[in-house]
């Protein structure tokens, strides 16, 4: 706007959105081939310095901290962030071996069944379940238990 004031534009449209930066800026063509000769950036003001003598902010222990650098900002979160991507990978790991083994079990009880080795038609439910067991299927139960294992796990080790 000061730009505008001082007549070296004559006119300033701000079309930005939330995602995409589109100013509009009309004037004198002599005058935008002066201003491309001595940076547009400088004369726009399109960058200010920063100032980075007091950073300050809450570290991984949950204290303030002063930081002397951007670098020693970045050392420091990036332990708790390896820490928690390292859970994370665990968590994932033991939910998909807990697929791969209800995916083994239904295949195997399918096989079963087709070869004959286990009958499902005219049977009581608590007969279907002593051969399931007797063929040592791995149980619901035992799925939620390692399941939970691997939910307490990441909870006891984040609360520590």
């Amino acid at each position: 706007m000061e730009l505008k004031k001082a007549g070296e534009i004559t006119d300033f449209v701000d079309n930005s959105t939330e995602h995409k930066i589109n100013f509009e800026i009309t004037g004198d063509a002599e005058k935008f081939d002066k201003f491309e000769r001595s940076g547009l950036v400088a004369k726009f003001k399109l960058s200010a310095p920063v100032n980075m003598t007091n950073m300050v902010m809450f570290n991984h222990e949950r204290v303030i901290k002063k930081y002397e650098s951007v670098l020693e900002i970045l050392n420091e979160h990036w332990i708790i962030k390896n820490e928690y991507m390292i859970k994370r990978h665990t968590y994932l790991i033991t939910e998909l071996k807990c697929k791969d083994l209800r995916a083994q079990n239904i295949a195997r009880f399918l096989g079963m069944v087709c070869d004959g080795a286990i009958e499902m038609r005219n049977r009581p439910l608590k007969e279907l379940g002593a051969d399931v067991a007797r063929h040592k299927f791995t149980t619901e139960t035992e799925f939620k238990n390692m399941q939970w294992k691997n939910d307490t796990l990441g909870k006891v080790e984040k609360s520590t």
